[in-house]
């Protein structure tokens, strides 16, 4: 299959490509260089919550430092119980 880069260097992926791959507009693709060649490849959005006991529980993966947030979020709040003052 070939295809071309419009002036504002988009391409079109043929509607075979994307049917068979399951790629709509709203999916989210990596583009990676390999030497001369490009590739792109869509990302798999996997469903980031589970019901557990009638409990929405997030299984994703944090992008964050969780330990780091807590403890950030612990001490503002001590602040405003305390003050500046905490001993």
């Amino acid at each position: 299959m070939i295809t071309k880069i419009d002036k504002f260097g988009r391409i079109v992926l043929p509607k075979e490509v994307r049917e068979q791959l399951g790629i709509t507009s709203t999916t989210n693709l990596t583009v990676e260089e390999d030497g001369k060649r490009i590739i792109i490849e869509p990302i798999e959005e996997k469903d980031m919550t589970v019901r557990k006991d009638d409990v929405l529980v997030f299984v994703g993966e944090a992008k964050i430092n969780l330990e780091e947030v807590l403890a950030a979020d612990r001490a503002e709040r001590a602040k405003k119980i305390w003050g500046d003052n905490q001993g």
